[in-house]
């Protein structure tokens, strides 16, 4: 071989006439992996399997060969070698690589570049944890060579039912309540209002709180005309929390009463306002109010539609109560059943009456 440093032939590992390195020009080395052809040893783990397959085809027959990929020049600029080599010089040395050739399909490879765990997707593991975390989990466990097998599957079973549990009962709780905004708030009704402000069952139909709630009081209004001697007439429906219209009163600026709805009536000349609105509960609560009647047209208007509004009311409840109006003539915050009564006023200006069950 030819110095790179004087151009002298020489055979030896450095230079007979100047002393410098002589290049060492290495054989292509062929290398047949053997261990990991179908004879490889069965204990042999899926891991170490990965390492001696093509990335291609999967095939196990495999050989390495070392190849000169270029020149290499090296500075000798501060270093001082055995002899009388020359300072300040440069050293031409060949680089090799060692490539990896399928002996079925022919595809090379380098396989310093390739990473043990370029096979597994990281993003498969990662679903795995969060979507089936028992799946995960078996695999690892299976792998664990120095884990009691009792332990191991245990731990494996109790994964595997604890995942089944969470998803037969995980959704029990999940079912969504309906909205009670107004005017997009609907519900399901069916058939008409019982007595006790419930909704019984009876068809399929969907209408507005405000036509539940109207209907309510019609029905009320009707129930009472059916015995009462004096009878509601309607006047005119409206919106009990507008401050604009005749009928507002104090209470009805409540948040309870932002999706009401009201309907005036005359009984003989005096007016009676009946208001309506819906609970969280969804139940209904009603209001009567008078303005200016007689101690007659209140006792009348108790008497027709307390049992109306809470129809478990005992007859006996319903005197006691007819009888302490009529004696005392005034009532403040008086309840009797689940009603409750405000009375005040005089024979000569007239009565204010407020009989509700909320």
């Amino acid at each position: 071989m030819k110095c790179p440093s004087c151009g002298a032939e020489s055979q030896g590992k450095f230079c007979e006439y100047c002393g410098s390195e002589m290049p060492q020009e290495k054989a292509t080395i062929n290398i047949t992996n053997n261990y990991y052809d179908s004879a490889a040893p069965q204990e042999q783990t899926d891991v170490d399997n990965t390492i001696g397959k093509c990335p291609k085809c999967g095939n196990s027959k495999i050989a390495f060969k070392r190849e000169r990929v270029g020149t290499a020049t090296q500075s000798r600029s501060r270093k001082n070698y055995i002899g009388t080599g020359r300072q300040g010089k440069s050293v031409s040395q060949s680089a090799y690589r060692t490539v990896g050739v399928c002996q079925n399909c022919g595809y090379t490879w380098n396989p310093n570049a390739t990473n043990k765990g370029s096979g597994k997707k990281t993003w498969l593991w990662v679903l795995g944890w969060i979507c089936i975390f028992p799946l995960p989990l078996t695999i690892l466990l299976l792998r664990k060579k120095d884990m009691k097998p009792a332990i191991k599957y245990g731990i494996i079973a109790v994964a595997w039912v604890l995942f089944f549990v969470i998803g037969l009962f995980g959704n029990g709780g999940t079912d969504a309540t309906p909205t009670d905004t107004h005017p997009s708030y609907t519900e399901s009704v069916q058939g008409d209002y019982t007595t006790n402000n419930e909704i019984s069952d009876t068809t399929n139909e969907t209408v507005s709180l405000d036509v539940i709630l109207n209907n309510y009081i019609a029905d009320a209004v009707s129930n009472y005309n059916s015995q009462a001697t004096e009878q509601l007439v309607f006047v005119e429906d409206f919106k009990p929390s507008d401050k604009e219209n005749g009928h507002y009163r104090t209470e009805f600026r409540l948040t309870a009463y932002k999706d009401a709805v009201g309907k005036s009536y005359i009984l003989g000349d005096k007016v009676v306002d009946i208001i309506a609105s819906k609970t969280i509960f969804d139940e209904i609560n009603c209001r009567v109010y008078t303005n200016d009647t007689s101690l007659d047209q209140v006792v009348a208007l108790l008497k027709g539609f307390s049992p109306i509004l809470d129809e478990e009311l005992t007859a006996d409840e319903l005197q006691k109560t007819l009888d302490e109006v009529s004696n005392k003539k005034t009532a403040n915050g008086y309840y009797f059943g689940e009603l409750g009564i405000t009375l005040f006023g005089s024979d000569d200006k007239g009565y204010e009456l407020m009989l509700k069950n909320d």
